[in-house]
């Protein structure tokens, strides 16, 4: 009796140990973890733009986006760098920060807050809605431009007089008369169904070269 009694106690702290509280099977869902080809819409860029999701088996997420930003007064930007977590078993939060730049100085940042909602067969995310193309999850994102001192040390200058000037504030630029957050909506699809634009023609693999 002892023995059996033993033997279930050591189950059961495997079975924790494997599966802890509030985590599922891994191997029962999908998993979000891998590149994913994105398109993206948001406010100052209407129509779609690609952006590659990664996600990291560490629970660290980066992307690459081809929206606009030139509208928002800067000239290059960094790549997102962030984390994601699950929250159920089809539903996954990221939060990532891009830096943006003003002809190589600090400019700003896009401050990134999805949720995340792959179908049941795993190949799909989805977050924000569209016409005819709803989605249960929605994600937010605000843009934003960080002020310096000017002579007088009045935070009001887009960009540094000198290099070593600090940050003095941040600045929304999306939605300015509501709180600075926007709707981002996204599609995407696992990377090894990338087409090339204009046709269904896959992408990958890529042929020898035709002589």
């Amino acid at each position: 009796m002892v023995k059996r009694s033993s033997l279930t106690i050591m189950l059961f702290a495997a079975l924790v140990i494997a599966f802890p509280p509030g985590t599922s099977n891994a191997g029962s869902i999908p998993q979000i973890q891998g590149v994913w080809d994105c398109q993206v819409v948001r406010p100052g860029n209407v129509s779609e733009r690609p952006l590659l999701y990664t996600f990291h088996a560490d629970g660290t997420t980066t992307y690459s986006s081809q929206t606009n930003v030139s509208n928002l007064g800067f000239t290059s930007r960094g790549g997102g760098y962030g984390q994601f977590r699950s929250v159920s078993p089809t539903d996954y939060r990221t939060t990532v920060v891009e830096n943006l730049y003003r002809n190589g100085n600090a400019g700003g940042r896009f401050l990134v807050d999805n949720v995340l909602h792959m179908n049941h067969t795993g190949d799909r995310l989805c977050s924000g809605s569209l016409p005819g193309d709803p989605c249960p999850v929605s994600g937010n994102a605000r843009a934003t431009k960080f002020q310096f001192p000017d002579s007088t040390s009045a935070c009001v200058l887009d960009a540094p007089l000198n290099l070593a000037d600090p940050i003095c504030g941040e600045v929304d630029l999306l939605n300015p008369g509501g709180n600075g957050v926007i709707n981002v909506v996204l599609r995407c699809d696992r990377l090894d169904t990338l087409t090339t634009y204009g046709s269904a023609t896959p992408v990958f693999p890529i042929p020898d070269p035709a002589p």
